[in-house]
């Protein structure tokens, strides 16, 4: 059995790697050498799995489920025939892209069930468990090749920073709902073509929305957030089920739904449930995961919980996207320029002290009332990052300024990743509201990048596409430059 497992080690790696180094319109000789190899390694084990198992625990009766000896059996016969995709009757190389399935992968990690050590050859041990998959593109194509084909309708918008991550990632959008008047004229204000419709999502007429590519909703939090009520579904604030209906009646090819970490913990089990059931019955395949914000280079340890559903048929093609390797950024690095923009002398004392990640930033509802940043559990973290968390400042400390100093809005929205020049509307308290609730528009380009490599089928390079700014600018010497050349 030793043997064995040694032998489906390398076959898992094997598989990772022709997963990692190829693009899906690879159709080398050398990549069909490998997917041969892979075949004739499977083929081997699928016959000495029979010879090691007692046939009883291979049969469909004794089948544990998804995860048992007789889907590695399968699992192992399906590659042997070199079918490395789930969707029925794809064989390399017929189809094309070529689309490889990780599920496969994750069976080969269950099956080993130990820590398995490097082996001879192998760069890519299986850790406990199997190791976590992503396509590296062997060009140096960051952006899809054709951005803005795919059409979005984005609901709770907020003061943008959902759509902001969304239209950097290559996504049109035709309507960005939001009912607040505040956050509705911030996106007016920075966006003046963008398609803002001022309603309340449990009354906006969505039928004209028929037939977009993709639904994103970033959700009212307050009955998931552990700093309110947590009354769930029975909160007149939860949206879930409009969302839902509006996904019924539009039939997107996938959909979208931030929210806060609050909604995966056990005693709202049966929420979840129920939205994943609907989905279900409605056609899609859903996931719900947590995605860091810091590993995508977020300053502030903000975790958010995105729930991905994608038509029937097309989730094979979805991964979620793996953290790019960036240093991570400091509060003192980050908001160093506009905590020291009035001359404060103790500005580099300050930016050693603030060698750190912010906690995440809360807003709560229009009910609360005040701008303090911080919950009771999260107040000595912004201190210890010499943050006064008990309000917002209106301007950066004085030359002579002494003590913890406050953060100020602009600050605020630095930390959350908004584009400099991104104008807040309305009063203190509703700019304070806006950008301590919004989904961070790194975190949401990533998750749109991530979606549109499954529509499309192309490879992105989530590190490089990140790290491009998020709206570009005009070069204007260089448009004069081309403007002179065309004349010529």
């Amino acid at each position: 059995m030793d043997r064995f497992i040694l032998d489906l080690a390398g076959l898992a790696n094997a598989f990772a790697a022709l997963y990692n180094e190829t693009t899906p319109e690879d159709c080398s000789a050398e990549t069909l050498a490998r997917v041969q190899a892979l075949s004739v390694d499977a083929s081997h084990l699928a016959k000495e799995l029979r010879e090691l198992v007692p046939a009883k625990v291979l049969t469909p009766s004794s089948s544990l489920g998804e995860r048992s000896w007789i889907t590695v059996q399968d699992t192992l016969e399906q590659i042997a025939e070199g079918k490395l995709c789930s969707m029925e009757g794809w064989c390399w190389p017929d189809v094309h892209p070529f689309w490889i399935d990780e599920h496969l992968h994750e069976i080969l990690g269950w099956a080993l069930g130990q820590e398995i050590p490097e082996l001879a050859g192998r760069k890519r041990p299986v850790p406990n468990g199997g190791v976590a998959l992503d396509r590296h593109p062997l060009s140096s194509a960051s952006r899809p090749s054709a951005p803005y084909r795919y059409s979005v309708l984005e609901l709770c918008a907020g003061a943008g920073g959902q759509a902001i991550g969304l239209h950097a990632a290559g996504f049109r959008h035709v309507g960005i709902v939001e009912r607040n008047p505040e956050a509705a004229s911030t996106l007016r204000a920075n966006r003046p073509r963008w398609p803002v419709i001022e309603e309340d999502m449990n009354t906006i007429d969505i039928g004209r929305f028929e037939g977009v590519d993709l639904i994103a909703a970033g959700l009212p939090c307050q009955p998931y957030s552990q700093a309110g009520e947590r009354r769930g579904s029975a909160d007149e604030r939860d949206l879930f089920d409009r969302a839902l209906e509006i996904v019924q009646q539009i039939r997107p090819k996938a959909v979208m739904i931030e929210n806060v970490v609050g909604i995966t913990q056990v005693t709202h089990a049966v929420r979840r449930l129920n939205v994943f059931s609907t989905l279900e019955r409605l056609g899609y395949d859903t996931d719900w995961r947590v995605i860091e914000g810091p590993v995508f280079g977020l300053g502030q340890n903000r975790r958010r919980a995105i729930l991905v559903a994608m038509r029937r048929g097309m989730m094979h093609r979805f991964r979620w996207p793996l953290p790019p390797e960036m240093a991570p950024t400091t509060v003192g690095t980050l908001l160093k320029d506009l905590m020291g923009a009035r001359g404060w002398t103790g500005l580099d004392e300050w930016v050693a002290r603030a060698d750190g990640l912010a906690p995440t930033l809360i807003g709560g509802s229009a009910k609360k009332l005040g701008m303090d940043l911080a919950q009771p559990n999260s107040r000595k973290a912004w201190l210890d990052i010499g943050v006064n968390p008990r309000s917002v400042g209106k301007q950066a400390p004085d030359p002579d300024y002494l003590g913890i100093p406050y953060l100020t809005l602009p600050m605020l929205a630095q930390l959350q990743d908004f584009p400099a020049d991104w104008i807040f509307s309305g009063s203190r308290q509703a700019q304070f509201r806006q950008v301590a609730n919004a989904f961070p528009p790194r975190p949401s380009r990533v998750m749109g990048l991530a979606i549109q490599r499954a529509l499309s089928g192309e490879e992105i390079s989530v590190k490089t596409a990140i790290e491009a700014p998020l709206f570009k600018r005009i070069d204007l010497a260089e448009l004069n430059l081309h403007m002179r050349e065309a004349a010529e």
